[in-house]
């Protein structure tokens, strides 16, 4: 799921230091891109319906972009995060929100495949609740940063916890012939697209956003999925469900992942 990024030597270089991450942290981007590059930005995502931006410029967009890196404790939970300055004001207070309880799943090696998967612990009816988790891992769909992702992703990793980070680095980064680093291959092969809200104004950020789920990432995909779930932006949680009934023991399927998040790559070292 490689990202769109601006290659820009003039663009000044952000530096992600550990430093700036331990407390909410300003980064701003106050150059265009070149022309070659906001060309090609600016077209695919005017081109894709989901995003539902046919009027974005990414030269405008990327000189009103202001960033803030922090890590988020969302229902006892940490979450690594870098989100424009107006989608950050616009989150809401989940101190107090509670946690789901691991009753109706475990996750353990899965038979047959590589790796982990999620299994159910008990029957479950379609429409009936798997967990409720909040994500891990949230950031921008593009950022105007002239920091590559291999590089950004590198650096959230590092500011959870080490049981967090040591989770997240466990899933899967996929095939061997992916290119960056580990953190950017987990958020590739894992991240999913949800939407934050955004302000209402002009230039504003987009509404979709990557994010990773460290359990609802251990579900393996299939053409004949029995569970689904559903993002609510006003918890930041995702809900997985079963769409069928799904007995004791059996593993949790979900539908083949869609290419919402595949984009151009632009980076400034490959």
């Amino acid at each position: 799921m490689p990202s769109v990024q601006i290659a820009n030597s003039s663009l000044p270089a952000t530096d992600f230091t550990k430093a700036s991450f331990r407390r909410p942290s300003v980064l701003s981007c106050p150059h265009s891109p070149q022309d070659d590059i906001s060309s090609s930005v600016t077209a695919f995502i005017r081109s894709n319906s989901l995003l539902a931006r046919p009027d974005f410029d990414f030269s405008s967009y990327a000189v009103h972009r202001s960033y803030i890196a922090q890590v988020l404790r969302l229902g006892g939970s940490e979450c690594t995060s870098l989100l424009d300055v107006g989608v950050h004001a616009l989150l809401p207070n989940l101190v107090n929100s509670t946690r789901s309880s691991k009753s109706n799943y475990t996750i353990r090696e899965a038979v047959g495949l590589k790796g982990l998967g999620m299994f159910a612990t008990c029957d479950l009816r379609a429409g009936s609740s798997i967990l409720v988790e909040h994500p891990t891992l949230i950031a921008p769909f593009i950022t105007a940063l002239s920091n590559p992702f291999s590089d950004l992703y590198t650096e959230l990793f590092e500011q959870l916890s080490s049981p967090a980070r040591q989770e997240l680095m466990s899933l899967s980064p996929g095939p061997l012939t992916e290119c960056g680093s580990i953190p950017e291959r987990i958020v590739r092969t894992n991240g999913v697209a949800v939407e934050l809200k955004v302000p209402d104004s002009p230039h504003a950020e987009l509404a979709m956003h990557r994010a990773v789920f460290l359990n609802m990432s251990r579900c393996n995909h299939s053409c004949g999925p029995n569970a689904a779930w559903d993002w609510d932006p006003s918890t930041l949680s995702i809900t997985l469900s079963a769409c069928s009934f799904i007995c004791s023991s059996r593993d949790v399927r979900l539908r083949m992942p869609m290419h919402i998040l595949h984009s151009p790559s632009h980076r400034r070292h490959r």
